[in-house]
């Protein structure tokens, strides 16, 4: 009878160290998918962000040049004016940081005539952000352009200029090409 009991204990004792074992299995696997849900959440978020930021900052400059002539932008010029949030600019006090994690750069541009746009260039732009960020700045810029990392430093490729839709189509396959070397947007 002893002996019959002692089997009795030990399948059960085994049959919990199975249990826990299972349990810890499935715990790992759901931690791993909401961390997963949660960090493509993360990059959409940042991209949106970031597209509300620039349509700010772009607001801020042509504040700062109502002429609509650009000469002499610098990202220095936008920094002393205040016009960025202190906590986007880096330690050095010279540098625009990107809550996507590159930088930011600011510059005069030319869409018809010499000057008369201002350009944010962003650096460094995720693949898990790049679509996201391009779809929402589409509607507040008049021309884009993307870089992709290459041999050579890549080619811009231009998605979307004034007067033409922005191309859904060529933003996809060069995010898809992996980390955008810069992201250019323009705006008059």
């Amino acid at each position: 009878m002893c002996t019959k009991r002692k089997e009795i204990e030990n399948k059960e004792r085994g049959f919990g160290l199975v249990s826990v074992l299972l349990g810890l299995v499935i715990v790992v696997l759901l931690s791993l998918g909401v961390y997963s849900y949660f960090s493509s959440g993360s990059a959409a978020a940042k991209a949106y962000s970031e597209a509300q930021f620039s349509n700010a900052l772009a607001g801020g400059i042509k504040s700062l040049y109502t002429n609509g002539n650009y000469t002499g932008l610098t990202t220095q010029v936008v920094i002393d004016a205040g016009i960025p949030a202190k906590n986007r600019i880096d330690v050095t006090g010279k540098i625009i940081n990107s809550s996507m994690g590159g930088t930011i750069t600011v510059a005069p541009g030319t869409i018809v005539n010499t000057d008369d746009s201002l350009v944010l260039t962003y650096s460094q732009v995720p693949e898990a952000s790049c679509m996201g960020f391009l779809k929402n700045v589409s509607g507040m810029f008049e021309g884009i352009s993307i870089t992709t990392a290459g041999g050579g430093g890549g080619t811009a490729v231009v998605l979307k200029t004034p007067g033409t839709k922005f191309s859904v189509a060529t933003a996809a396959q060069n995010c898809a090409a992996g980390t955008a070397s810069a992201i250019s947007l323009s705006k008059l």
